[in-house]
């Protein structure tokens, strides 16, 4: 399990390392959040990363001077820029899927698949203040 673990952290680390010479890991995960759940304000922003409405500010201020976030009052949203960096790194990620399983021969690929869902529905999904971290 853990050696499991550390290939699948480093499945990760390579599908973000490209995007992290462009912008800051606590950058990234606001484009995710605001992938994931729309349109918020900075105050839902500091709730959900657990930071200071000073660091979101920050984050926001420089996503914005990037052109991946367009703030309106207190309001942030993610621009199509904003969205594509966010598909590049699922699009990284589900390729070093893919190169992982193909390596599989059916068998071997079914019973990966059924012991990863099985893995996940017990460990549930990790909070935004774990995830944080890894800008996931």
């Amino acid at each position: 399990m853990l050696t499991a673990s550390r290939g699948l952290l480093g499945l990760v680390v390579r599908s973000l390392l490209p995007t992290l010479q462009t912008v800051r890991l606590e950058d990234f995960r606001i484009l995710v959040i605001l992938s994931s759940r729309g349109n918020l304000t900075r105050q839902q922003l500091a709730n959900l990363e657990g930071a200071t409405a000073l660091a979101i500010d920050e984050s926001l201020r420089r996503l914005s001077m990037d052109g991946r976030v367009d703030v309106h009052g207190s309001i942030a949203t993610l621009t199509i820029r904003g969205r594509a960096l966010v598909d590049e790194v699922t699009e990284r990620r589900r390729t070093e899927i893919a190169k992982v399983l193909g390596g599989l021969d059916e068998d071997a690929r079914r019973r990966v698949i059924d012991g990863l869902q099985t893995l996940a529905e017990h460990l549930g999904e990790p909070s935004a203040e774990q995830l944080i971290v890894l800008g996931l």
